[in-house]
């Protein structure tokens, strides 16, 4: 039984403790439970490291629903289906979205579509394909604050080594044939401090063909606790803490990207929808407006034989003309409105190629709203 204690400076910065113990009965169990109590000790100050990041926020919520389906499992891979182009963005397990009722008009035989607001900035947040490629982002982000943590994780480590020599030899005194065995097992662990111990037990089986040697076959186990803490480099958690803090701070910035492209996705529906419906009841008012010229035109040309004059019918015939005119771009512009809220959909059923029109539902408020500019700005910076 037999006790050996050893410290050496190393860098000049390090510090390094280790014992060696070849103990049995209650010594060995005494070191055993000492080494426990030292270990639970050095997990306490400084072992434990957590990658969990907790966000309970309807944003944060909404991209875990979509982050949680992962880049894996893709539906076209390779890109080859023509008619769906996006495969390649698209999860497979993808949340079943109601489909399009579009309503048509028994009497003139048109197809058109009743849409609120709500349900045109869901429709737009669920199938939007930007979104979706970044809401991969702060999943990434977070294997790395698991990767960056897992440094701290204790380890296991083990060896096995095998030695023999078969040297010539011209006396009994000297062993001319010997070999060596070695296994040995143990786990470390490295905590925020920058500390690092770890515990292993080896066991060396030794022989030797020596004449003289009672014991020809020998065996040595040996109980290891070792102890480092680095006093000045490396040393502290501003230091060992750092790759797990600035990959927590990357995934914040991840999903600060992610709730910016939601907002900005969410804010052209919005405009898309309002843009939508003052084109429409434009191009109402001027349906209107060549209604009334074009009866307004027929009154004069039944008057032509009593008060009306050539030159009167004609004014009436140009502004009619010009009316039309604005018309036909008031239909252009509605089309093209359309054509932009669609794109934001990105519905699989309502695509540019639809022989349908969409009807906004929501009304605008008409009340005026006063804002006061210290509450805008301080909403502003809260968020």
């Amino acid at each position: 039984m037999g006790l050996a204690r050893k410290y050496t400076i190393l860098n000049d910065t390090t510090f390094f403790s280790s014992k060696q113990f070849n103990l049995t009965g209650v010594r060995w169990r005494r070191s055993f439970a000492l080494i426990c109590i030292l270990a639970v000790l050095h997990i306490g100050i400084g072992g434990c490291v957590s990658s969990e990041v907790h966000d309970d926020s309807i944003i944060a919520r909404y991209q875990y629903s979509q982050a949680s389906k992962g880049p894996q499992q893709r539906i076209d891979t390779e890109g080859s289906d023509t008619a769906n182009p996006l495969g390649l963005i698209t999860p497979q397990d993808q949340p079943a979205i109601t489909r399009l009722k579009i309503a048509k008009d028994p009497q003139t035989g048109a197809k058109a579509y009743k849409l609120s607001i709500e349900e045109a900035i869901t429709r737009a947040l669920t199938n939007s394909p930007e979104i979706r490629v970044v809401s991969f982002d702060p999943a990434i982000a977070k294997e790395e604050i698991i990767k960056a943590a897992g440094a701290f994780d204790v380890t296991a480590f083990g060896r096995v080594n095998s030695e023999k020599k078969d040297n010539p030899v011209n006396s009994t005194l000297q062993p001319g044939q010997s070999s060596s065995r070695l296994a040995q097992a143990g786990v470390k662990q490295r905590s925020t401090i920058g500390s690092e111990w770890s515990a292993s037990y080896a066991l060396t089986r030794n022989w030797d063909d020596l004449a003289f040697r009672t014991l020809s076959t020998r065996y040595e186990p040996v109980l290891l606790f070792e102890l480092k803490q680095p006093l000045l480099r490396d040393g502290w958690q501003q230091v060992n803490l750092a790759g797990v803090n600035i990959s927590k701070l990357n995934h914040q910035v991840t999903l600060a990207g992610f709730r910016r492209k939601a907002e900005q996705v969410a804010s052209e529906v919005i405009s898309a929808y309002w843009l939508l419906l003052q084109a429409r009841q434009d191009l109402k008012v001027q349906q209107q407006l060549v209604e009334k010229t074009q009866q307004t035109l027929e009154r004069l040309q039944s008057r032509k034989e009593i008060d009306v004059t050539t030159v009167q019918i004609k004014q009436t015939e140009s502004s009619l003309k010009a009316r039309q005119g604005t018309l036909l771009q008031f239909e252009k512009r509605v089309v093209d409105v359309q054509d932009a809220l669609l794109r934001l959909l990105a519905d699989p059923q309502a695509n540019l190629i639809g022989d349908f029109d969409i009807l906004p539902q929501t009304a605008p408020n008409m009340t005026a709203t006063k804002y006061e500019t210290q509450d805008i700005l301080t909403l502003a910076m809260q968020h």
